[in-house]
């Protein structure tokens, strides 16, 4: 096998790992909605979603995964 072909399959592994412990840790999802200027209510045909990862858990679950 040659360097490259060894670096390729140790990247697709390294983020198979990452993926998976991503899957197992905690996540929530946010939404927002912007507020219309002069009123201050909410627009709610504009919603802006993200998720967010909780650090703690998922570095615990990496460092399992990779000793």
């Amino acid at each position: 096998m040659n360097n490259t072909k060894a670096i390729e399959v140790i990247s697709k592994t390294g983020m198979l790992n990452y993926l998976e412990c991503l899957v197992n840790t905690q996540l929530k999802k946010i939404a927002l909605y912007p507020v219309f200027p002069i009123t201050a209510a909410p627009n709610w045909s504009n919603k802006i979603e993200f998720v967010m990862v909780n650090p703690a858990p998922l570095a615990k679950l990496l460092e399992s995964a990779l000793n």
